[in-house]
């Protein structure tokens, strides 16, 4: 590979690096107790969520989809998702979308990244199957839980 082409990889993962410890250190600000008013904890989970969805953007141009920084940054997503926006349905659908992504291309990962990766996968593949009992049946048709899971 091209030295600037991993030379934007390297300066790429430490951008969406610092974008999602952004999003991680508002997103523990607005579930904090040291915020007492809605207002207050609306404005940590809002700007959270325009650090994550920064990140993520960044991430999705310029890292492959089992790249374990990118992996990790929707790790978080969906955390933040399910446990601070209370949005257990776009929780599952980021957490599915990364691990299917990751796992089309599970046979390119090199070496020193396997571990990682796989390991963060199995973290949404749990998330998600934790989540899904969260999810409401929709009566006659698939319930969303089947529809994320994709049974």
């Amino acid at each position: 590979m091209d030295a600037g082409v991993m030379g934007k990889k390297t300066t790429t993962a430490v951008v969406v690096e610092e974008y999602s410890n952004s999003g991680d250190d508002r997103g523990r600000s607005a579930s904090s107790a040291e915020f007492k008013s809605g207002t207050d904890r609306k404005e940590a989970a809002d700007q959270s969520l325009k650090a994550y969805e920064t990140a993520t953007t960044t991430a999705a141009s310029d890292l492959p989809p089992t790249h374990p920084i990118r992996l990790g940054l929707t790790l978080n997503f969906s955390v933040f998702y399910y446990e601070i926006l209370n949005s257990p349905e776009r929780a599952c659908h980021l957490a599915k979308q990364a691990f299917d992504e990751a796992i089309a291309e599970l046979d390119s990962l090199n070496e020193d990244s396997y571990k990682d990766s796989t390991l963060i996968m199995q973290l949404l593949r749990d998330n998600l199957t934790l989540w899904t009992s969260d999810l409401p049946e929709d009566g006659g048709e698939n319930s969303k839980a089947d529809e994320i899971q994709g049974e």
